[in-house]
Order: structure tokens, then C-alpha cells, then sequence
């Protein structure tokens, strides 16, 4: 079996913090779900964490969720969207009015 990339794992680790932003998730939870030791997860999660992708929960620092930098990305690119539909939905009321 291939061997996961850190980049690929990162991104799995980011799959499976979505929607826990307020009670987190431990390192060796992690790991579990990954199949993989504490100590590469804690590795990977330093990476993260230098990165703004995730942070400790003040208070809980034994747990883990996503920081602020994806969810910025995400909001980004749906605005991005949102006004390309705009877009779209201008030049189809353009395009199919009635000629007079």
C-alpha cells in the first residue's frame, strides 16, 4: 500500500476537523482516525499550526480544530461565487429579454 503523502494527511486532518470548532479533537483521536503514531500527527499539526490552518482550543490544548486561514479561504471563494452567479444572472435577464 502507498504511503500518504504529509500533504495529503494534512488535508484528511483538515477533512476531519471540520465541525468540531468548539469542542475539538485530541492528537491520539487524530491519529486513530488516521492510522498513523501521535508523534506524526503531533508532527503535522505543529506544521499546521505555524501555517494559521489549525490551533489549539484556549483552555482545552489537549484538543484541536481549525484556525482561522481555511475558513478565510472558503469564505473568499464562495463571495468569489456568489459574484460570478451575479454575473450570470445579469447577463441572462440581458440575453432573454423580450425585443419591443
Amino acid at each position: 500500500m502507498k504511503k500518504e503523502s504529509r500533504m495529503m494527511r494534512s488535508w484528511r486532518i483538515a477533512e476531519i476537523l471540520t465541525g468540531h470548532e468548539f469542542e475539538g479533537i485530541r492528537n491520539g483521536d487524530l491519529a486513530k482516525s488516521l492510522n498513523v503514531s501521535a508523534a506524526t500527527i503531533t508532527t503535522d499539526l505543529k506544521e499546521m499550526e505555524e501555517g494559521g490552518i489549525v490551533e489549539r482550543i484556549p483552555g482545552l490544548e489537549d484538543r484541536w480544530r481549525l484556525g482561522p486561514k481555511p475558513i478565510q479561504f472558503f469564505r473568499a471563494h464562495s463571495l468569489g461565487m456568489d459574484r460570478v452567479r451575479a454575473q450570470v444572472g445579469e447577463m441572462e435577464q440581458r440575453y432573454t429579454r423580450d425585443i419591443k
